[in-house]
């Protein structure tokens, strides 16, 4: 049973996802968009996905390992933005349906589900995100996966690291800031034209601030509501900054002072993540994530939403398998080796996404690296420089997707796909942490055989997912 200002709250964002949902459905006319294509390259590559993740959660188990109750919650990830998108619905709408239904499954599911399947979903979101690579040209959009990503990474934050008697008061502030920002989001877009003076800006994030000031205090009844609403608003406003900067860098890619204005998005990142964790601790991460939907589709402010996020799912880790109490000690020599790791893994991906041709390709080394890296972190190091390496190569792939327009010299936006190789990495290092004991416990001889066996296993699932998706390239099935 639900807490009666949890009821309350999740009513309130109940009606904003329907309106915000209903309203360019219909007003707009989206309803008569909608079609059934289907690609023959990407039913095949889902089902190629979800083929090789159940024979990898199978191996798993076999190996000990409890993955396989989650695989469930892995598919149902992969597949639901999978069928939202072949009825051509928008990547907003997505996000919203994919996030009402992360709402209730998660707040409505037995006492007893396993917190894991949090985590299993995340994977099959970002999972799909990076599938999506091989069939769809355009730069990445994370306004169908980001809003269930933070309902779900917040969730599994709130169980794993805050007591458990103040977790539904957590969960209403997460629901009042999703409801706040969503209901922004359908308004503003008619607002916020010719805001030469940051004036309409600063009113969308006030009112923001406002209404979540007002959901915490008349809902939730919290005495401290005002911090959160100081968060909401100040992070709301840095969300809008991040589209001035960009447009003023656009059409001046080959100006060397440009370097400033990247420089600046970078300083506002560095400067979100210190308030947000300082004043408000892990929690803030979610919380400033959830602001950065206001931002345009394939803008900069989704890519540090998605940081926001992975941040967020590596305090998880460090609090379930690291030992130090006080983090990752990057002087450790494995962390400290495991960290040019993390950065040079950012930039071979960085460089792909700029110079391979064949996307299979560079779907191939995406998933390979998110799959395989943090399961041998996991068996061949301990925890602390697994987490390092997390940590390593998110911060080299938000350094690569705000500074790699000026530093490739390029506008396209392809480099926000950077972010879902520590997402996946992340998620799949969470939900196998059962290694990190077994690999403490392993013989040298046994750690030889995993090595051998990893290396077949390397070289072979490349081979056969590309086999599988040059079979269905020719092909191109539409219904609509």
């Amino acid at each position: 049973m639900l807490a009666n200002n949890l009821q309350q709250v999740l009513l309130f964002f109940g009606i904003t996802c329907l309106v915000a949902f209903y309203f360019p459905f219909f007003k707009q006319g989206i309803y008569k968009q909608l079609g059934f294509t289907v690609t023959g390259r990407s039913a095949t590559f889902v089902a190629a996905i979800a083929i090789g993740y159940c024979v990898l959660f199978l191996v798993g188990e076999k190996w000990g390992v409890v993955v396989m109750p989650f695989l469930p919650s892995f598919l149902l990830a992969v597949a639901a933005p999978w069928l939202l998108s072949v009825i051509k619905l928008p990547a907003p709408l997505r996000g919203l349906a994919m996030l009402g239904a992360a709402v209730s499954c998660s707040l409505y599911a037995p006492a007893d589900t396993s917190r894991d399947n949090l985590v299993a979903a995340c994977l099959g979101l970002i999972t799909w995100k990076i599938s999506e690579m091989a069939y769809i040209p355009d730069d990445p959009d994370f306004q169908d996966i980001l809003p269930p990503l933070i309902w779900l990474a917040g969730l599994f934050w709130i169980l794993t690291g805050l007591p458990s008697g103040n977790a539904s008061t957590f969960e209403g502030v997460l629901l009042a800031a999703l409801s706040s920002v969503i209901l922004l989001r359908l308004f503003q877009n008619t607002f916020m034209s010719d805001d030469k003076w940051y004036l309409k800006r600063i009113i969308m994030s006030a009112t923001g601030g406002l209404i979540m000031l007002i959901a915490c205090t008349k809902l939730l009844l919290l005495t401290n509501a005002g911090n959160y609403a100081w968060l909401v608003g100040g992070s709301m406003f840095v969300s809008h900054m991040f589209r001035d900067f960009e447009d003023r860098a656009k059409d001046k890619i080959n100006d060397p002072a440009v370097i400033f204005q990247f420089l600046s998005m970078a300083v506002l990142i560095a400067g979100v993540t210190v308030v947000a964790s300082r004043l408000f601790g892990t929690l803030g991460f979610v919380i400033a994530a959830i602001t950065t939907l206001v931002a345009r589709p394939g803008g900069v402010a989704l890519c540090v939403g998605l940081f926001l996020v992975v941040r967020a799912l590596l305090q998880c880790y460090v609090v379930d398998y690291v030992a130090n109490v006080t983090g990752v000690n990057i002087l450790h020599p494995y962390v400290g080796a495991v960290i040019y790791a993390g950065f040079a893994i950012s930039i071979v991906l960085a460089i792909s996404l700029r110079d391979a041709t064949d996307r299979w390709l560079k779907l191939a080394l995406f998933l390979m690296t998110g799959t395989f890296a943090p399961l041998a972190a996991n068996f061949f190091l301990h925890a602390e420089p697994a987490a390092g390496l997390f940590d390593a190569t998110m911060v080299g792939a938000i350094l690569l997707a705000i500074l790699g327009p000026v530093v490739f010299r390029s506008t396209s936006g392809s480099l926000g796909y950077l972010l879902l190789a520590p997402a996946q990495m992340v998620a799949v290092g969470t939900l196998a942490g059962e290694l990190v004991n077994k690999g403490n416990e392993a013989v040298a001889a046994t750690k030889v055989e995993v090595l051998v066996a990893a290396g077949i296993i390397v070289a072979v699932a490349p081979l056969v997912i590309m086999m599988l998706v040059r079979m269905a390239r020719s092909k191109r099935i539409e219904v609509s």
